[in-house]
């Protein structure tokens, strides 16, 4: 069986997934929640096998071991503390956005 890690979500996170139901929600409140029940239940999922998404090539990941995970139409960078066995998630954006 495959190491556990822990899911650590940021404080910035956090605001980036409200900011998000609330721009879905002023169309469909239905929608926003079940957007955010879908990104949620993603980046609980990367407790298992965190290395299975790759580290893009970008100026925000070089240097920095970010990876990220599509939960279409949204990108979810994170990064793994090995040490620590920790995933450490701290964006979320729409991949219509301008990456970083």
């Amino acid at each position: 069986m495959p190491d556990q890690y822990e899911v650590e979500i940021t404080r910035d996170l956090r605001r980036e997934l409200r900011a998000i139901y609330n721009f879905i929600s002023k169309d469909s409140p239905q929608n926003a929640s079940k957007m955010i029940v879908e990104l949620l239940d993603a980046i609980e999922g990367l407790e298992f096998l965190p290395h299975r998404f790759a580290v893009p090539r970008s100026r925000y990941s070089r240097g920095r071991n970010i990876r990220a995970m599509p939960v279409w139409p949204y990108v979810v960078r994170y990064r793994i503390v090995e040490k620590q066995k920790r995933i450490l998630v701290m964006h979320v954006w729409h991949g219509s956005r301008r990456k970083p």
